[in-house]
């Protein structure tokens, strides 16, 4: 059997003729078309492009955000799994942490939101502030008022019995966005 092995955002993937390839996380909105990069290897043990087979660096952006073990500059480094904060001063400094999503925390007054993994690679979102404050949901936090309260910050989700919903942080309000027959069609 025939296959090729194409690199597309970043990942590999083994396609087969006639198959179709879907990939999540990209820089693209819905119908759009994503090129793909060149293909690696192909089943006949042939190697197109060694270049892309070497791993390229991203650089460090900055930030504006200080190290909360030494006070230091951070800047967003790229990992194997995804980007976070770390210290300019490493290997001095060890300090690391999640990227704030700019949602405070409804729980603690200081803490702010940020994406987590569970052990299983399930995404959740918690409080920075972690252990002190132990605030967390399964559904995506976006930045959208409360008009009951006017909390800056409400769940999205979406699913067939309800529709697309959102519900306060804070006060636990729920906004219907789109009724299920809508959300099912489109």
């Amino acid at each position: 059997m025939a296959y090729a092995i194409v690199k597309t955002g970043g990942k590999q993937y083994r396609v087969e003729p006639g198959q179709s390839l879907l990939v999540e996380k990209l820089d693209a909105g819905e119908g759009d078309t994503v090129d793909l990069e060149p293909i690696l290897f192909r089943s006949d043990d042939t190697v197109f492009d060694a270049k892309a087979l070497k791993k390229v660096k991203v650089p460090d952006r900055p930030s504006d955000q200080k190290c909360h073990l030494c006070g230091s500059d951070m800047v967003i480094k790229t990992g194997r799994f995804g980007e976070f904060l770390a210290c300019t001063t490493y290997p001095k400094c060890k300090g690391t942490r999640s990227i704030p999503m700019g949602l405070k925390c409804p729980k603690c007054p200081t803490g702010d939101l940020t994406e987590r993994r569970t052990k299983r690679g399930k995404s959740f979102w918690g409080c920075l502030r972690y252990p002190e404050c132990d605030f967390s949901t399964w559904n995506r936090p976006v930045p959208e008022t409360c008009p009951a309260c006017g909390w800056l910050g409400m769940e999205k989700k979406i699913n067939k019995a309800e529709g697309e919903t959102r519900k306060c942080l804070k006060c636990g309000h729920r906004i219907v966005i789109a009724e299920p027959e809508e959300v099912a069609l489109g």
